[in-house]
């Protein structure tokens, strides 16, 4: 299972290492104690995304502080700020889950946790476990207790917990995770009620997913459970179906629907939340990290994959200065040649460090532009004998800003959506093909359309002859595809389950 770790430092995007003497670990845990106040002070233990976030930032400094000095007191002062993080858990009266419970972030009207809270501040405890139990074993004779703790806490608490609560989706290869409606209320702590607020029944964007995605790859590296590895793989197979490819590069959108639930209206050509590139620099870097690490275990991403991000990074946002190094978002090379020109997203005050992208230092085993800009040292990852990528029928294109089918597997006789998009005006097509080959089976719609066109389409497949097909987006000389597969109703498994086998058979971490 375990074929090479890349330093964890580049999976983090910290500031490369300098000769500079290191923070004491004292002064450190301190200063994050200040940061993670609000969640480590939480009156009742609510605490919430919004604490979340705030505890979740630069935690990585411990671990990469050790690795740089092989100084064990800052795993011990790392241990004490997340056992104080645990103690601010709020367990759940109806099914005895845990979480970082608090006020919803889209409607304070509500309490409840979050998957983003529950993954951001996850990562940390299983890294810790990983070195531990994984990486240098030495290290469990003092600090085993506590790496053991912490995965057996991912493991119910918080990969079991959103399984068991149904918000874990298959569809055919992929999977993905979505919202939970049933919320608390302040005046009410003890019984949840399916909640009238902002996404409360969204498909996750795709920065939640990856982040998700790292949790089970990390439990899977730590003990191998395979139940942890297909989680991982089916939502790395998702992100990567939904990359847009452009002169050699990707860009991907925050988020796309990925089930029916994430479409609000088939008439109104309306979905449950805006689709482009996130302004926020440190949203897509959380992605391109999941995709490194999927590659160097050997899942899904292959070499074109990884280059085609270098690019994305070293040709389309890069300014090319080493001394003054500054970056553009991912899509404004695509929006460029769509539109014929660009304008960044302008930030409020005070806010300019997240609405401009940055080093993406995940890719530096492969990119000399980052190595010296981030003063690190890389190798690309010795990868495993077996390997299990995932191809997808990518084409150029630079209009079609969205070209998706939900979902991807569907029983004969039963519908799917088609969702697709434009960055400009022009004719667009969609054509159904056979799969494999290029024989168009028939024409599902065609005409002229507006700017930033956004079509919502469904489709009976009563008279479909079960079979994989090819669903085909053509702008002019470009277009896009995606893949659907009917199914006979014998061959139907049930593959949409709620539970997974054996993820909460680990028992309840105190």
């Amino acid at each position: 299972m375990k074929s090479f770790l890349i330093p964890l430092i580049l999976l983090l995007g910290v500031p490369a290492m300098t000769s500079a003497a290191p923070t004491p670990p004292a002064e450190m845990l301190a200063s994050h104690q200040r940061q993670s106040a609000n969640l480590l002070n939480a009156e009742n233990n609510l605490t919430g995304e919004l604490f979340a976030w705030q505890a979740n930032y630069n935690a990585e400094a411990f671990q990469d502080t050790y690795l740089q000095t092989r100084d064990p007191e800052y795993l011990r002062a790392a241990q004490i700020l997340f056992d104080g993080w645990m103690s601010r858990l709020f367990t759940d009266p109806e099914d005895g889950f845990r979480g970082w419970v608090g006020p919803y972030i889209y409607d304070n009207r509500f309490i409840t946790e979050a998957l983003v809270s529950d993954a951001i501040l996850t990562r940390h405890l299983l890294r810790f476990a990983r070195l531990v139990l994984v990486d240098e074993p030495a290290l469990a004779e003092e600090f085993g207790e506590a790496a053991r703790r912490y995965a057996a806490f991912a493991r119910r608490d918080i990969v079991g917990k959103w399984v068991e609560r149904g918000t874990w989706h298959l569809d055919g290869p992929y999977g993905f995770f979505v919202t939970w409606p049933m919320m608390f209320t302040p005046d009410n702590l003890e019984e949840r009620q399916p909640a009238d607020a902002e996404h409360a029944r969204l498909g996750y964007q795709f920065n939640k997913q990856t982040l998700m995605g790292e949790v089970a790859l990390l439990l899977w590296q730590i003990d191998g459970d395979k139940a942890m590895r297909d989680i991982a793989l089916r939502i790395a197979r998702l992100w990567k179906s939904r990359l847009n490819l452009f002169d050699g590069h990707y860009t991907w959108n925050y988020w796309e629907p990925v089930y029916a639930g994430d479409i609000w209206s088939v008439e109104d050509n309306r979905l449950s939340h805006w689709i482009g590139t996130h302004p926020h620099r440190h949203y897509q870097f959380i992605e391109v990290r999941f995709a490194v690490a999927c590659y160097a275990e050997g899942l899904v991403f292959d070499e074109t994959d990884i280059q085609r991000l270098v690019r994305t990074h070293d040709e389309a946002m890069w300014n090319g200065d080493l001394e003054n190094p500054d970056w553009l978002n991912s899509d404004n090379a695509v929006i460029r040649a769509a539109t014929g020109t660009y304008t960044p997203p302008v930030p409020p005050a005070g806010r300019e460090n997240f609405y401009r992208a940055h080093a993406w230092t995940p890719l530096a085993p492969w990119s000399e532009p980052l190595r010296r800009i981030s003063g690190l040292e890389a190798e690309p990852p010795v990868l495993p004998a077996e390997r299990e990528l995932f191809h997808f029928p990518f084409a150029e294109a630079r209009h079609l800003r969205v070209a998706t089918v939900i979902p991807r597997q569907v029983i004969q006789g039963q519908p799917f959506h088609t969702i697709g998009g434009l960055r400009g005006a022009g004719h667009i097509r969609v054509e159904l093909l056979q799969e494999p080959g290029n024989h168009v089976l028939r024409e599902l719609n065609e005409g002229p359309v507006g700017h930033h066109w956004l079509q919502v389409e469904r489709f009976d497949t009563t008279d479909w002859a079960p079979g994989t097909y090819r669903i085909r987006w053509t702008h002019g000389k470009e277009f896009r595809e995606d893949r659907i597969e009917i199914l006979a109703p014998a061959e139907d498994e049930g593959e949409d389950v709620e539970k997974l086998p054996g993820i909460l058979d680990t028992p309840a971490a105190t």
